[in-house]
Formats: structure tokens, C-alpha cells, sequence
């Protein structure tokens, strides 16, 4: 009788082993598996943190003046009448006047306005045509170069005649950020 009922405890004890404590230990190596991913994720969120931190102490540091150059420099929008009266005014301080400025029409398909592929940046062409001596037109691309806005002149027409006084079309490409 001893040995019947050690016999019948051992297999209770078998049953309940593989009817209940080994799906609770693979339930625990589970558990256990996505804390580690949880602490992981804990321990790269601190890090994130860390470094958004030390930017957010380095842009605070950035001082009010840098940032509106900035901000001038590349855009967040468009903003093609600032550049056109930039351009106007940078004319004006070498007696040019400025006959005309085009920017087509963003949804146009003329392809003035266009988005660079795999870039954070949209590009716009700002054409405009004015008379002026060459000495004069010299100094206003040096200006023009010296401008905080980014910008490149795409291409330039010249058309003289004998009285000093030269016809001048440009194509100036700007950069404003998406």
C-alpha cells in the first residue's frame, strides 16, 4: 500500500508539473523576456532625452539675432515678396530699379517651383530685368552674393547700347525649407 501510494504521488506530481507549473514557468521566461525589452526601451528613452536636452541647451544658447539671420537665411515658407523686396532694395542702394519680378504660380507647370527629390528643401526661380551701368550691376551681384537669403543666379541677359546703359534679365534661384 506504501508503494501504491508513492507511486500514485509521484505521477500527481508529474501531471502537475506539466499540467501547471511549467506553462507558468514559460508564462515567466515570457514575462521575464519583455522586461528586458521594456528596459531596453526605458534605458534608450533616457538616452533620447539626454541628447534632446543637450540640443534644446545648445538652441537656447543660439542668440536671438543669429536666429532671425537664420531664419532669413532659409525660410520656412516661400515668401517671395520678402525676397523680391530684398532684391528690390539691395537695387536700390546702386540706383537700379527693378522693371520687373515674376514668380510664377506655385501650381503652375511651368516648373519655376519645383521640389527637390530626397531633400528637406523647395527651390523657386524669381526672374526680373532692370536697367543699369556694368559698374553698378557688379556691385549689386556683390550684394547680391552677400545677402544673408540663399540664393543662386541661375542666368543673366545682357543687352547693351551706346550710351553706357545696359539691359539686364536675371534668374535667381531661392531655397525655403518643406
Amino acid at each position: 500500500m506504501k508503494n501504491i501510494i508513492s507511486i500514485i504521488l509521484i505521477i500527481v506530481s508529474v501531471g502537475v508539473f506539466f499540467m501547471y507549473i511549467s506553462p507558468q514557468i514559460d508564462k515567466t521566461k515570457t514575462l521575464l523576456a519583455e522586461k528586458a525589452q521594456y528596459s531596453e526601451a526605458l534605458s534608450q528613452t533616457d538616452q533620447i532625452k539626454s541628447i534632446r536636452d543637450d540640443k534644446l541647451i545648445a538652441y537656447r544658447a543660439i542668440s536671438e539675432e543669429n536666429l532671425n539671420r537664420l531664419k532669413k537665411m532659409i525660410p520656412a515658407n516661400a515668401d517671395n515678396v520678402r525676397l523680391s523686396m530684398d532684391i528690390n532694395n539691395i537695387a536700390s542702394k546702386h540706383s537700379i530699379l527693378i522693371s520687373s519680378i515674376k514668380v510664377e504660380d506655385p501650381g503652375s507647370n511651368l516648373g519655376s517651383i519645383s521640389s527637390a527629390p530626397s531633400n528637406s528643401y523647395n527651390t523657386a526661380t524669381l526672374n526680373f530685368s532692370f536697367k543699369s551701368s556694368y559698374s553698378n550691376f557688379l556691385d549689386f551681384i556683390k550684394d547680391l552674393e552677400n545677402n544673408l537669403r540663399i540664393s543662386d543666379i541661375a542666368s543673366i541677359s545682357i543687352k547693351g547700347n551706346d550710351a553706357g546703359v545696359y539691359n539686364f534679365s536675371m534668374s535667381v534661384k531661392t531655397y525655403w525649407l518643406k
